[in-house]
């Protein structure tokens, strides 16, 4: 599976419990596709949901870059 990455408010994460196992920076929590798989319907996509969320869709390098900013 190719994973997507995104960054979304640190208390949009901590309601879906994501906090205690993804990085967070400056009240940003980085999460995968794969995390928002049980959020909203099922029809909705992950940029959909990161959109719902308040996020944005971050490229892999981004995402190491975000990890590495910490």
């Amino acid at each position: 599976m190719k994973y997507v990455y995104a960054i979304i408010p640190f208390s949009k994460a901590e309601k879906l419990n994501l906090t205690d196992h993804r990085q967070s920076v400056n009240d940003l929590t980085l999460i995968n596709c794969d995390d928002l798989l049980t959020d909203g319907s099922a029809s909705e996509s992950f940029s959909d949901k990161v959109e719902r969320l308040g996020g944005k869709i971050l490229t892999r390098t981004e995402a190491i870059q975000f990890i590495n900013n910490k």
